[in-house]
């Protein structure tokens, strides 16, 4: 499922010169384990197609859409080889592809992909997986939010929340991320209110798991709901909040640090309005 903690991201996490590297060592390393994979085991292997998952995530964390999409191709090819074009297990990686697609402003691509799904892996079955339901409508919002459409999209961010809140429970990973994409739709409606109450349970899931986000990712979500607490006119709240970002941006990157940098301007601005 797409990570939607890097839309509440208020700088690119790649400016952060510690995490750009790791990235990039992670890369380097799977990139080699694939080679050695490919050499010993060839292309069809479970453990290549694995390895070659894990570098395809790591691409698209990196933001590296071109080797992402020809990473999410070879899984892709390599399953309907393997399974055939109508497997569950192909169509996840389809909509992988699509994902990638979209990644890389290919939404006509992207749009292909959903609607193949939508009607060859689902419509036309009664056996298809929850979770590729789920991850097939998430693209499909997330072509609209591309395009700007946020009131189709709510549409959908809401049934899907409904849906993995059903199936999956209120705690589970995916709905949580499901949760940070609905809230995320309803601040672009500026609809603060209802966006804040879900970005607070969000915040308490964070706290409770503490290896669930990054901490750039805590930082965006917290000055998210910082915004949405100062547009409802909770101004005093929202000053507290927007302090919280600042200082645990510095604490844990420094002052120099892009992020830190930001939260520290917007921090100012927000004190100059009163």
């Amino acid at each position: 499922m797409e990570n939607y903690l890097k839309k509440v991201l208020i700088t690119k996490g790649l400016d952060d010169p510690i995490a750009f590297a790791k990235a990039q060592q992670r890369i380097a390393e799977l990139e080699e384990k694939r080679i050695d994979s490919f050499n010993e085991f060839g292309p069809l292997h479970e453990r290549y197609l694995v390895i070659n998952d894990l570098l395809l995530g790591a691409y698209e964390n990196a933001g590296d859409t071109l080797n992402q999409i020809e990473a999410a191709e070879t899984s892709y090819q390599a399953l309907v080889h393997l399974l055939g074009r109508e497997n569950q297990e192909s169509s996840k990686a389809y909509i992988a592809l699509g994902r990638a697609y979209l990644q890389d402003g290919q939404i006509r691509e992207a749009q292909k992909v959903c609607d193949y799904v939508l009607k060859a892996a689902i419509g036309e079955r009664d056996d298809y997986s929850w979770e590729l339901y789920v991850d097939t409508l998430s693209l499909h919002a997330d072509i609209l939010f591309v395009k700007g459409n946020h009131h189709e999209e709510l549409r959908y961010r809401k049934h899907l929340y409904d849906i993995a809140n059903q199936h999956f429970g209120i705690a589970d990973e995916r709905t949580v991320l499901l949760r940070v994409a609905l809230a995320y739709c309803l601040e672009k409606l500026r609809r603060f209110k209802e966006a804040s109450e879900h970005y607070v349970v969000v915040r308490a899931y964070m706290e409770q798991d503490r290896t669930f986000a990054t901490d750039a990712e805590k930082i965006g979500l917290t000055v998210h709901l910082a915004r949405c607490y100062y547009m409802i006119g909770q101004k005093d709240d929202a000053r507290q909040i927007y302090g919280w970002a600042y200082s645990l941006a510095r604490r844990t990157y420094g002052p120099s640090s892009a992020l830190t940098k930001k939260t520290l301007r917007i921090l100012k601005h927000i004190n100059r309005l009163g």
